[in-house]
Order: structure tokens, then C-alpha cells, then sequence
């Protein structure tokens, strides 16, 4: 690693590894690794999970330790439940993190230090830096609000994160669910104020969350999506293959959740029976599949490159009805062409006119409408151009890229 002290150098501290599954969090990363690797003569990348291949992401890479099950519960008692620091804070708040950081880059120094959530924000004052960004990604405690409000289940909750607890903490948890749900919103509303305000630049998914959020702080906000890779649109160069596609993996909570909504509503309008099926890309338990329909949605599982089935498609249905920030299937759709099918939440933060750059529906007969109206070559075709255009003026690496040197280049 490098020791001298010149300025023109970046560092990154994420969560999670931007290999693997693409989630939306992992689409924000990768979007911020590129772009900081693309401006700065070196990049250094600290990350909470094994990385296989990280000279795909950075010069030089930092593994950081989680902290082992009796710090958790250390930091829960000591921390959460004495109103200092919220769950998501205690499930990486390491203290041998912070003196090995400082041994480790002792001698460097960077222009731009970029965090990656609330969860690691305590690293702040362990890396020598000029300017630092927290991104927060989305408003923790709005998507928490939203859970309690529809009752998802503790470990639909936890969702990513349930892997790396006990199942008999998760079981414990359970008992006093809604209490810890309760707190954790309570603290996060405080704690995503109090960490914020100790960073030059405060970045945010969503444009909208960023204009709510500006309301109760001081600081500017700044909103930068995801963005993906700058090519051609897919869906203007394939012959459709009569099916539409449902892209996302049933462990999270607004997927099941949604995909239930969709074939209850094929389940209960025998018209949308003779409709085109619908292909379910993303990882699933079998027990999930219990009460869902299994006639007229083929289920995939995880697949790797998603284009070649995609492309083929006559569109995206997106059955979102929670959830906060940009939605990274319906952009990452939108980058390819794809034409888009969903509720007015899944156009959250993406400028649309409904039935010009999207389709949207609400119930089984807007639905069904709307994936007849997308079968029309003719109208698809305009659906595709339209989404595609979106795309490339509002979430092309271009365009967020010169959004980010602006940012970066304001702060004096």
C-alpha cells in the first residue's frame, strides 16, 4: 500500500462485497467503487466480507472483522438498549476495527473518504482524509416504519443480515419483535441526524427521501442512485418470446411480499389466466412457494445473467408496495430497453409519465390491462425507447459521475 501523502487518493468502507447476487445496495457500491476508481490514481477498499477477486474494485483491499456474537450482545446491551447507538450500528461496531484501521493506513492519506451507511460511520476518525461522504443509501428508519405499519415478519426483517446472526438471538427476538422494532426506529431517527452531521457530504438514493430528509437538518443532501454500465438497448435488438419477468429474491421482505399480491390477483381474475406468463428471476426458499401460483409463474431461481431471459421478455412487472429509495431492478431494467410494469411506488425517485416511459397499475384489472397494452409490438416499442431515454438523462455513469465531481469539487 502506498505511504506517501499525496491528495489525489480515495478509500471506501463498505458493509457488504459488491461480488456476487446483485442487491440494491450492492448496485450503489459498485456505481461509487467505479467512479472513485475512475477519478483518483488509487483506491483503497475496506470491507466487512471476504472479497474473492478485489483488483475488479480497487488497488489495495482491507479486510475489516464483524464483531464476534458476545460483542453484539455487548454492544446491544450497552449501547442500544442504553440509547447510544441503533441495532444496525451494534451489528458492526468493532473496536479492534478502529486501532487496526489506524495501524494499517498510518501513513496515508486521503482526498476523499467515502462510508457506506450509518453501520460505518464510527470509522470516521480512524483514516486521515481531506473530504468525507456518508452515504446513507435510504432512510433506514422510514423502510423500518413501513415494516412495523404491514407486520413483516422479524426475520423478513432482517432479511440479508439473518445469516450473519444466531438463530437463537432471532429467536429471542421474536418475543419482543415489535418493542425492538419500535426502539430501533426511535434511535435511528436520532442517529441518522447525529451521524450525518459529522460528514462534509451527506448522499442519499432517492431525491425524494433527500428533500424529506432536508426538512429536519442543516446540511445539504445530495441524491445519487445506482447506475450501471452505459450499452446498448437489449430489448430493441431480441425477438419477444411472449412472457414477462418478475425479477428479485424472495429472502427480501418487499419481493415476497409483492410477488404474493401479484398471484393472489392471478389467482382470484381467471382473465389474467390468459395472459402471458411470468418468469420469476431470484433466489427462493421451497417453503415460500406454499400458497403462491405455480401455473402461470415459473420460478428460476438465481440467475447469473439475467439478459438473456430479460431481453427476450415483452417487459418487467414489478408488484412493489413497500419499500424506500430508487428501486435497482426498475433502473437496471430501464438501462436495457425493458419496458416497465409496476405500482406508482416502484417509479419512486424516476421521473415517468405513466403510459410513456411506464405502465402502471394498482389492482387486477389495471394489471391486466397493462400487460395486454405492453404485448402490442408497436406500443412496447414505445415503452422500450422511453424508459431507455430515461435512463441515459437521468442515471447514466455519465451523468452521475459529473454529478459526483461537482459535489466533491464544491466542498472547500
Amino acid at each position: 500500500m502506498r505511504s506517501d501523502e499525496q491528495i489525489n487518493h480515495a478509500i471506501y468502507v463498505a458493509t457488504r462485497s459488491p461480488e456476487g447476487k446483485l442487491t440494491g445496495r450492492k448496485a450503489v457500491i459498485k456505481s461509487e467503487l467505479k467512479y472513485l476508481r475512475d477519478r483518483y490514481s488509487s483506491l483503497t477498499l475496506l470491507c466487512f466480507e471476504k472479497i474473492d477477486n478485489p483488483e475488479l474494485f480497487c488497488d489495495y483491499f482491507v479486510s475489516l472483522k464483524r464483531p464476534p456474537f458476545l460483542r453484539i450482545v455487548f454492544n446491544i446491551f450497552m449501547y442500544f438498549l442504553m440509547s447510544k447507538k441503533s441495532i444496525n450500528e451494534c451489528l458492526y461496531y468493532n473496536p479492534s476495527n478502529l486501532n487496526f484501521i489506524k495501524k494499517v493506513l498510518e501513513h496515508n492519506s486521503f482526498h476523499v473518504a467515502f462510508f457506506d451507511m450509518i453501520r460505518t460511520a464510527h470509522l470516521r476518525d480512524s483514516i486521515r482524509h481531506k473530504i468525507s461522504v456518508i452515504d446513507l443509501d435510504d432512510l433506514l428508519s422510514e423502510r423500518y416504519k413501513q415494516y412495523l405499519k404491514r407486520n413483516i415478519p422479524i426475520e423478513e426483517t432482517l432479511g440479508y443480515y439473518r445469516s450473519y446472526l444466531p438463530k437463537h438471538l432471532i429467536r429471542f427476538g421474536k418475543l419482543f419483535a415489535k418493542y425492538l422494532l419500535f426502539r430501533e426506529i426511535s434511535l435511528l431517527c436520532r442517529r441518522e441526524i447525529e451521524a450525518t452531521s459529522e460528514f462534509d457530504i451527506v448522499s442519499l438514493v432517492s431525491s425524494k427521501e433527500c428533500k424529506k430528509f432536508q426538512k429536519i437538518i442543516e446540511k445539504r443532501l445530495n441524491s445519487f442512485p445506482m447506475t450501471f454500465s452505459e450499452g446498448c438497448n437489449l430489448f430493441t435488438k431480441s425477438c419477444r418470446k411472449g412472457y414477462f419477468v418478475f425479477l428479485g429474491g424472495l429472502k427480501f421482505a418487499p419481493n415476497y411480499e409483492g410477488l404474493k399480491w401479484l398471484t393472489k390477483m392471478y389467482q382470484e381474475n381467471s382473465e389474467l389466466g390468459s395472459s402471458s406468463p411470468i418468469f420469476v428471476i431470484g433466489d427462493y426458499e421451497d417453503e415460500q412457494l406454499s400458497g403462491l401460483d405455480q401455473q402461470h409463474f415459473k420460478y428460476l431461481g438465481y440467475v447469473e445473467n439475467i439478459d438473456e431471459i430479460i431481453k427476450h421478455s415483452n417487459g418487467l412487472v414489478a408488484p412493489i408496495l413497500s419499500g424506500t429509495g430508487v428501486k435497482t431492478k426498475v433502473v437496471e431494467c430501464m438501462s436495457k430497453g425493458i419496458p416497465i410494469i409496476t405500482t406508482e411506488l416502484g417509479m419512486d425517485g424516476i421521473e415517468y409519465v405513466d403510459g410513456l416511459n411506464c405502465i402502471l397499475f394498482n389492482d387486477d384489472k389495471s394489471l391486466l390491462t397493462a400487460l395486454s397494452s405492453a404485448s402490442e409490438p408497436e406500443y412496447a416499442k414505445k415503452l422500450s425507447s422511453e424508459a431507455f431515454s430515461t435512463y441515459k438523462k437521468h442515471f447514466s455513469e455519465s451523468v452521475i459521475f459529473k454529478k459526483w465531481d461537482k459535489v466533491i469539487a464544491s466542498i472547500k
